[in-house]
């Protein structure tokens, strides 16, 4: 019996900017059978309270990819940081003409400057930064760095993941989380690692457990979930580690909710 539901947020149950009715519908109904619920997300965790509030239901948080777990009651599970040495080589590694460079603490994202093209992204996803010019100076000092979140094409990022992951090994772990975003996080941080810790302190099982996201950020917590969806247009490199194939997360819970006995 699935007794706890996990959804991604950006591109799974957040489309451009909205919450589909049926999807919150589909979420009541699911916490009126008793299932409980648990939102997984590169954003920060005030992000996800604030993109979410509309939903109206208690939920867990998984936020910047693993690095923070906090219960429906504002417990906070787990919290984690970059090692102070490794900060600036990895700033340099990724610093380049080709890429937008957003740092986050636990709280806030900072970005060294802002132009039109930053502007529009923010916009596009519903995203608030904080323009720093003195950013790189103040990484270990006042800002502790919980993730990098590298925009630019695609194809570059996965040059540049493939080039950090080279160059600092298993002290950092890179997903892409979006079509033209990298987020760099401190090592073994991933959604699969914190699902693991959250269900431990639930009581619960893996296969008491089910999960829907888009993205490759997805992949570690697919991994540890048997049963498992990914979105209908979601890469085929992504649905293939999963059980299901769903246009929505209402078909998810739909599913769900048939099978449960």
């Amino acid at each position: 019996m699935i007794k706890l539901f996990i959804s991604d947020i950006d591109g799974t149950i957040l489309h451009n900017g909205t919450i589909s009715p049926h999807d919150i519908d589909a979420l009541h109904t699911a916490v009126k059978q008793g299932v409980t619920l648990c939102f997984a997300s590169g954003r920060l965790d005030n992000e996800i309270t604030h993109l979410l509030q509309e939903t109206n239901v208690p939920f867990h948080r998984i936020s910047q990819n693993g690095a923070f777990i906090h219960t429906h009651t504002n417990e906070q599970l787990h919290a984690t940081a970059f090692e102070q040495d490794i900060l600036a080589d990895l700033l340099e590694a990724v610093e380049g003409d080709n890429f937008v460079v957003y740092i986050s603490d636990a709280n806030t994202y900072y970005i060294k400057k802002k132009c039109d093209l930053v502007r529009e992204i923010e916009e596009r996803a519903n995203l608030t930064s904080i323009e720093l010019p003195t950013l790189y100076e103040e990484i270990g000092n006042t800002i502790h760095p919980v993730k990098f979140a590298i925009g630019g094409e695609t194809e570059d990022l996965f040059t540049l993941q493939k080039k950090i992951s080279a160059q600092f090994g298993d002290r950092i772990s890179a997903y892409i989380s979006a079509p033209q975003c990298l987020d760099i996080v401190p090592a073994n941080v991933s959604k699969g690692g914190s699902i693991m810790m959250l269900l431990e302190t639930l009581g619960l099982k893996p296969e008491e457990t089910a999960c829907i996201g888009d993205s490759y950020n997805d992949l570690p917590m697919f991994k540890v979930i048997p049963n498992s969806f990914a979105m209908e247009n979601a890469d085929d490199a992504v649905k293939k580690h999963t059980k299901y194939v769903v246009p929505s997360v209402k078909d998810a819970i739909d599913i769900i909710l048939a099978t449960r006995v």
